[in-house]
């Protein structure tokens, strides 16, 4: 089982996905200004890889293929998705397959996974989040104003404080806007110096998770039972003269901890051909709160994904446990030897991915089981009778040697 993109979504032959050291690339998140360039850089460390890709994943979508290469294509060639979108293009060297994105769109804020693959199997890197900030004319960045910086991250239903600390004398507005990921910056709050504590700003009201803790030359924003839609830039200001003063600001990230593990039953099902049969998956988490994406594929299969389910699911509780489970099925009908192979199930939730362990279908005719039944039989009954003439040797050696 494992993390991962986020990573499928084209329709493609995939026999296995693997996260490898084979793989390296940019991790973590890379903020930039809307309208940079930037390059996010992939090294492969494989002999036997052939072919090499950069996948996406935007918040709340699906994954997408950007590129898929052959170790012997021309430098010049170029994916269809990039000839439609030539703001993107690769910088490909031995052992390297970097992603160059230029003139850097809100749009373009996602989870970016870079690959190589060999004999059917992929092989990605841990993946890195291209976080696109706006570019505020408006904004002066200054020392005056202080708050945490950085990335930090907190677990869904957790509370958090972002700090914020002001050391200017003339300030007499201070304020807190986010910037959510493809979005422009949003007004949380501004409130006067001498406004009483107990102001509430009119989004705050509508809003009651997020409030402020004013105290002399500070003002932290408290967000208490935090959900994945708060994943964000926050930046603190304040403000004199018309003139608005910015801290660095901070990103949330907020990590889908309700997301632990998937269960695949059958590990194992034997069925004749005309049968029918149910897959299960299920997803072990805290709530059925979260909205998952469900992809089904059959190892070999050149169909890529067979199935892909939205939010539809069963919700059952596990005994002795406040935490839940989600169950998503996948049916086949009117089976035949064709359908023969390992289904594996992949429940996308937040930015994450998780692989069930698979489940092997064989499918067998009567007649075929009827024969191998018998052969066994027959291989049994053999050792049977061996085993009896051996015992018989025995005896008849040992009488004999008595005698002599």
């Amino acid at each position: 089982m494992m993390h991962l993109f986020t990573i499928l979504c084209g329709v493609f032959h995939l026999s296995a996905v693997v996260r490898s050291a084979a793989v390296e690339q940019d991790t973590g998140v890379i903020s930039v200004t809307a309208g940079d360039n930037v390059t996010l850089k992939c090294f492969y460390d494989s002999q036997v890889a052939m072919h090499f890709s950069w996948y996406r994943q935007i918040l709340g979508g699906g994954p997408e293929l950007l590129s898929t290469i052959y170790k012997y294509d021309k430098p010049t060639k170029v994916s269809p998705w990039m000839e439609k979108n030539p703001r993107f293009s690769l910088q490909r060297m031995e052992r390297t397959n970097h992603l160059l994105i230029s003139d850097v769109q809100f749009s373009d804020s996602a989870s970016y996974f870079c690959g190589s693959s060999h004999s059917n199997i992929v092989e990605f890197g841990d993946g890195v989040f291209l976080s696109v900030e706006a570019h505020l004319s408006a904004v002066v960045r200054s020392a005056a104003v202080e708050q945490d910086t950085g990335v930090i991250s907190v677990t869904a239903g957790d509370n958090v404080t972002l700090k914020c600390f002001y050391d200017s004398e003339v300030a007499m507005h201070f304020s807190w806007y986010r910037q959510i990921l493809g979005g422009g910056p949003e007004l949380l709050s501004t409130i006067y110096k001498y406004d009483k504590p107990t102001k509430v700003s009119p989004w705050m009201e509508k809003n009651p998770r997020f409030s402020l803790q004013r105290m002399e030359r500070t003002n932290h924003l408290l967000i208490s039972d935090v959900q994945f839609s708060d994943s964000a830039s926050y930046f603190c200001g304040s403000s004199h003269s018309n003139i608005v003063e910015f801290g660095d600001g901070v990103f949330l990230s907020v990590e889908g901890a309700n997301l632990k593990e998937i269960d695949q039953r059958p590990a194992f099902k034997m069925v004749q051909p005309g049968s029918s049969v149910t897959l299960n998956c299920t997803v072990h988490t805290g709530s059925c709160d979260d909205k998952h994406s469900v992809y089904w594929f059959r190892q070999g299969s050149l169909k890529g994904i067979l199935h892909t389910q939205g939010d539809r699911r069963k919700q059952v509780s596990t005994p002795g446990s406040p935490s839940q489970s989600c169950v998503y099925h996948l049916q086949k009908v009117n089976l035949s030897s064709s359908d023969t192979g390992t289904y594996y199930c992949a429940v996308a939730s937040c930015g994450d991915i998780l692989f069930g362990n698979g489940s092997k279908l064989l499918i067998t005719d009567g007649a075929e089981e009827e024969l191998r039944i018998l052969v066994w039989l027959s291989i049994i009954r053999t050792g049977i009778l061996l085993l009896f003439v051996t015992i018989c040797l025995l005896v008849f050696l040992n009488k004999n040697r008595k005698k002599s």
